[in-house]
């Protein structure tokens, strides 16, 4: 198929096939009859055509890093097609996930005919071992390239100010964009003078427009958008401090990016955080729910830019062995070679 457009990501490496389909969830329209039925047949569609290029590709491993709906198609495929199937748990699939709801199922189905089961969290692995009896997941975080970053970075020429703060990220429920906002208001009244930038789009970026402007604040909070991956780095690389108030997180690329660039991180302790980010020494953690602690935080990163950048320069040497990009893939590699060798 065409290669699908990728604007806001660097390009991939010429050896890389890509297989571009559309896959929608039908059971999200179950209200709507006439949609789902509709949508059923673009899945079904979508579903043959995807076996068709399986088949004649003769896969030998599917590597999924994201449990959806699609893991169904895949364990159905499994057993058609014979190949071996890897399952990466990244942090929402397991947070919406219970037993008996049908987030569930679809963890329940991973966990029993996946080959080889993987998290990017200690916290993940944790997680679906207290969930769903008898996981065994191996913990495989997420890694980066510090040198690549960089490069990345100077090519990418945001149009925002320096030395300022900034959020990344999907604008989502779980993100908590506005409860970010609330609390920066906070800060503005008790004399914060830095702007907050917000990197990103989503399903919530009306609400966020909305508080933005019952504050009156627009002159100090600036919804930006979504844009490339070398201007989300750019942007990284030249603020204060990068900000984060999810209710949940696997580990976020984007803390990973910004401790790799030199950039301290604030965020709440959640999911796997606490693994990366060191209290105090490359940022600052708060538990999720403490608008008090995270105000402080910020106005403690904001006031004093030489602290700021002391735990920024501590950001590289935390994350160089464990999150280093090579190290990750080497591991993936392995992990690969010993679920096929193991079907021989």
């Amino acid at each position: 198929r065409s290669v699908p457009e990728r604007k806001h990501l660097e390009p991939l490496h010429p050896a890389v096939r890509i297989y571009q389909n559309t896959f929608v969830n039908p059971f999200d329209y179950l209200r709507r009859p006439l949609v789902f039925v509709s949508r059923l047949f673009q899945y079904l569609t979508a579903a043959v055509q995807l076996g068709f290029y399986l088949r004649k590709n003769r896969i030998d491993l599917i590597h999924l890093h994201y449990v959806s709906f699609d893991v169904v198609l895949l364990v159905i495929y499994k057993w058609l097609l014979r190949y071996k199937l890897a399952i990466t748990f990244t942090g929402s699939d397991v947070h919406l996930a219970k037993p008996n709801n049908l987030a569930g199922l679809k963890v329940r189905l991973a966990l029993r005919y996946a080959d080889c089961v993987t998290a990017v969290s200690q916290d993940l692995c944790h997680k679906l071992a207290a969930r769903f009896g008898g996981a065994n997941p191996v913990c495989v975080p997420n890694g980066v390239e510090p040198d690549k970053l960089r490069q990345l970075a100077a090519e990418g020429a945001l149009p925002i100010d320096d030395d300022h703060l900034i959020f990344c990220g999907r604008l989502t429920a779980v993100k908590r964009v506005p409860f970010l906002i609330e609390t920066f208001f906070l800060c503005l009244q008790r004399g914060c003078t830095h702007k907050l930038y917000i990197i990103g789009d989503g399903e919530v970026a009306t609400r966020i427009n909305e508080l933005i402007a019952c504050y009156g604040i627009a002159d100090s909070v600036i919804l930006v958008g979504a844009v490339s991956h070398s201007q989300v780095l750019d942007a990284i690389s030249r603020s204060r401090c990068l900000l984060l108030s999810s209710s949940n997180e696997g580990l976020p690329m984007v803390v990973l990016e910004s401790l790799a660039l030199g950039r301290p991180v604030i965020a709440s302790n959640t999911g796997g955080l606490s693994e990366v980010l060191v209290h105090g020494k490359n940022g600052y953690l708060y538990p999720a729910d403490r608008q008090d602690q995270l105000s402080d935080a910020i106005m403690t990163v904001t006031t004093n830019k030489d602290l700021a950048r002391d735990l920024g320069l501590n950001g590289p040497a935390s994350i160089r062995e464990e999150y280093c990009l090579d190290s990750v893939v080497g591991r993936y590699c392995q992990i690969y070679e010993e679920t096929i060798r193991a079907a021989a």
